[in-house]
């Protein structure tokens, strides 16, 4: 779960999921694991099923436009460099 994602569902529905970065311990990935399934059914319950995946959709989406937008700006970059 990224930085983002974990903001957003703060921002948006007010609860506190666990960001881990890509350098961790496997007890960390499994204590982060099972807290944000925790996380991802009291949303769900709170909000409807799908909530949750709602948003992680969203914030997939952002990130492959993102991703879109960089490489373009690559490509234009490229086709203009001597």
């Amino acid at each position: 779960m990224g930085q983002y994602l974990t903001e957003t569902l703060l921002n948006r529905f007010g609860v506190v999921a666990e960001y881990e970065s890509d350098i961790t311990s496997l007890d960390r990935t499994s204590f982060v694991a099972g807290y944000n399934a925790t996380v991802q059914a009291h949303v769900d319950s709170l909000l409807g099923p799908g909530s949750f995946a709602a948003a992680e959709a969203e914030i997939q989406s952002w990130r492959e436009q993102r991703t879109k937008e960089y490489l373009e700006a690559q490509r234009r970059q490229n086709r203009n460099s001597p």
